[in-house]
């Protein structure tokens, strides 16, 4: 799920959210055991998170923001969310800079758990994907191949049409999320096909599917996988 709240364009915006994340950042640098109040904490800092001097100093002076993948990092070596990170206060509803969009996350046993992670535009355009993408992160191996446990899939909601040409798919599939290439023959038939050499492709047919997530006994097809990424969240 796609949850974006922007702020009125203009730089005073920009510059009291990057205050603001500064002052959170700092914060939760607090309770960090050995970490310097005031004289070597960015070399402290910088060393903990494996970054430079230079963009510590731009973190916690508001300066600079953190990037995309760096965030939920981020919050578990300060012990605490990305939420609280970013907000600086757990009940407090997401404020989001202009600059970045929130992106839903979440796991293969675990759907409805989604957790966050935050990009900005230049990185949506890198990875050549729209705000309206979810991903997943893979736990099974039986798409070894194209995707391993610990991999991400970028999978567009709007995009659930079986069609000749071969695609892959997220599906839910009785209780379990699955990861499937999938095609329709000529006669109409949709064949489900993973990397396990012990699986045998699926034959199945329209009636199998259902436009309704959780109609028991159904295949639902949650959508077309557009990418996949093994940058480690």
């Amino acid at each position: 799920m796609i949850n974006v709240v922007s702020f009125r364009p203009g730089s005073e915006d920009s510059e009291s959210f990057r205050c603001q994340f500064s002052i959170n950042l700092n914060a939760a640098l607090d309770h960090v055991d050995d970490m310097p109040r005031s004289h070597g904490r960015i070399t402290t800092a910088a060393q903990l998170f494996g970054v430079s001097v230079n963009t510590m100093t731009g973190w916690l002076k508001g300066l600079s923001l953190p990037e995309i993948w760096r965030l939920p990092e981020i919050a578990r070596k300060l012990d605490t969310s990305v939420d609280q990170l970013i907000t600086g206060d757990f009940s407090a509803p997401s404020v989001i800079d202009e600059q970045y969009a929130m992106l839903g996350v979440h796991g293969q046993q675990a759907p409805d758990d989604v957790q966050s992670i935050y990009a900005l535009p230049e990185t949506l355009r890198f990875l050549r994907i729209s705000r309206d993408m979810r991903f997943m992160l893979i736990d099974t191996s039986d798409m070894e191949g194209f995707v391993s446990p610990g991999d991400f899939v970028i999978y567009n909601p709007d995009e659930k049409h079986i069609g000749m040409t071969s695609s892959i798919f997220v599906l839910s599939a009785h209780g379990n999320i699955l990861v499937r290439r999938a095609c329709r023959t000529t006669r109409g038939q949709i064949v489900l096909s993973c990397y396990h050499p012990h699986m045998p492709d699926e034959s199945l047919t329209d009636s199998d599917f259902t436009e309704e997530q959780g109609e028991k006994g159904k295949l639902y097809v949650l959508g077309r996988v557009i990418g996949k990424t093994t940058q480690r969240i």
